[in-house]
């Protein structure tokens, strides 16, 4: 009992390291490596890696700190990645059945685009009625931001999972089973 309080709190301090990283240096910058979500990053891993139970952890947790310095209405950045978190589980079980590198490849690109589009339908919705904001799918910097950040994400899950593959070799980049032939 006393084991399992101290992984969570581990991994609160994670989350915590993690969170301060994204909005000191990642979004501290003025070129585009802004556009990169390490958060996002992080939940697909432990997603792959752990569980379920464990990535809503990582994303209550990390969207209660985006929230706490967002101007968005207090909830939406939870909501927004426990969302992601649930869709992204789904895809894992049904369409990407192992934990390759192409799995993981995957699963990062098409959580990068679900993320990009709860995240700014909510806040298309907020602003709409504020400012009568203009349809964010019409626009073509939401697609430049959005084709940027699927690509350093891509980029980013091969160079880590490379590195974990690397130190844990129970996680291959291709985990293909090598059947016998029958004679």
């Amino acid at each position: 009992m006393k084991n399992r309080y101290l992984k969570i709190v581990w991994q609160l301090i994670l989350i915590i390291l993690l969170f301060a990283f994204q909005f000191s240096f990642i979004w501290g910058q003025f070129n585009f490596l802004n556009t990169i979500n390490v958060v996002l990053l992080a939940i697909i891993f432990v997603l792959g890696f752990q569980n379920l139970k464990q990535a809503l952890l990582w994303a209550f947790f990390s969207g209660l700190l985006f929230d706490l310095y967002s101007f968005y209405p207090f909830g939406m950045n939870i909501l927004v990645l426990v969302l992601l978190t649930l869709l992204a589980n789904f895809l894992l079980n049904n369409f990407f059945t192992n934990r390759s590198l192409y799995s993981f490849l995957g699963l990062t690109f098409f959580s990068t685009i679900i993320y990009n589009l709860i995240f700014h339908f909510f806040a298309y919705i907020i602003n709409f009625f504020k400012y009568r904001a203009d349809l964010f799918l019409l626009k073509g910097s939401f697609w430049q931001m959005l084709g940027l950040q699927v690509f350093l994400h891509l980029v980013l899950v091969f160079l880590i999972f490379h590195i974990i593959n690397f130190f844990d070799f129970k996680f291959h980049p291709v985990s293909f089973s090598k059947k016998k032939k029958l004679k």
